[in-house]
């Protein structure tokens, strides 16, 4: 379909079920419309097939067949409104919202990539150790971390993950740890130095 609307700022902040895009839905209403239209005529005509299958006028096979046919319109009324609810698309997480690849008016399918949501707090300090600097560190540890540029003290930081692999390069071991970014200060891709005491 095509972008009817932007309901976004971009480098915005927006919570999870914010709408971000609305498609034009001109088509999925009608389809919603055309739907509902068949429903109600394959439910009339179950429930003819019912009453003259209860005066021994009809069959069962007719029965069952329009009762099938009601079932599919059901399933295509549903499928149809689906539809409809998935031309506005909503954040699916809070986060910073970047900056927009389309433009309203612009023709866009599933592939497309609309824009990018980054979720900033708390945000992840990926660092690496030596190999054998790995028996004094755990999860749950606390770092200092230094970001270039923005901090003049270290701010502290948990680690919340360690890798299972050493790079056969380095002898080294990647580690991840989080620290709070209410303000929104750090982005991605900033240098940092990160102080582990081990021990």
């Amino acid at each position: 379909g095509k972008i009817a609307k932007i309901y976004f700022k971009e480098g915005e902040s927006v919570k999870e079920g914010d709408p971000l895009f609305k498609i034009d839905d001109a088509l999925y209403k009608a389809e919603v419309k055309e739907a509902e239209a068949r429903l109600a005529q394959t439910k009339e005509e179950y429930s003819r097939a019912t009453k003259l299958l209860e005066k021994k006028f009809g069959t069962i096979a007719q029965r069952d067949k329009t009762l099938a046919e009601m079932q599919v319109s059901e399933a295509a009324l549903d499928k149809a409104k689906l539809n409809l609810d998935h031309t506005v698309i909503k954040a699916p997480f809070s986060g910073v919202v970047g900056l927009s690849n389309v433009s309203v008016g612009a023709a866009v399918s599933a592939s497309v990539d609309l824009a990018t949501i980054v979720d900033l707090d708390p945000i992840n300090v990926d660092f690496s150790i030596p190999e054998s600097y790995l028996p004094y560190v755990k999860v749950g540890d606390i770092v200092d971390v230094t970001v270039e540029d923005v901090d003049i003290l270290p701010a502290e930081a948990t680690i919340k993950a360690i890798s299972p692999e050493i790079s056969p390069e380095t002898y080294q071991a990647v580690l991840r740890a989080q620290m709070p970014n209410k303000e929104l200060i750090y982005r991605s891709g900033f240098f940092a130095r990160v102080l582990v005491l081990a021990g």
